[in-house]
C-alpha cells in the first residue's frame, strides 16, 4: 500500500515536471519507513508510535 502511494506521489511530480510546472525534483527521507505518511502536497504525517 505504502509503495503505491510513495510512486503516485511520484507519478504526480512526473507529470508537473513534463507540463514544465516545475524545474526540478529533489526526493529526500526514508521512503521504507512504516510510519510516515507522505502527501501529494509535500506534506508528512507520522504515524507510529511516540519513539518512532
Amino acid at each position: 500500500m505504502i509503495d503505491r502511494e510513495i510512486n503516485s506521489s511520484l507519478k504526480a511530480v512526473k507529470r508537473a515536471l513534463d507540463a514544465k510546472k516545475c524545474q526540478g525534483l529533489l526526493v529526500t527521507g526514508d521512503l521504507n519507513f512504516p510510519y510516515i505518511k507522505y502527501y501529494k502536497d509535500g506534506s508528512v504525517t507520522v504515524t507510529g508510535p511516540d519513539d518512532s
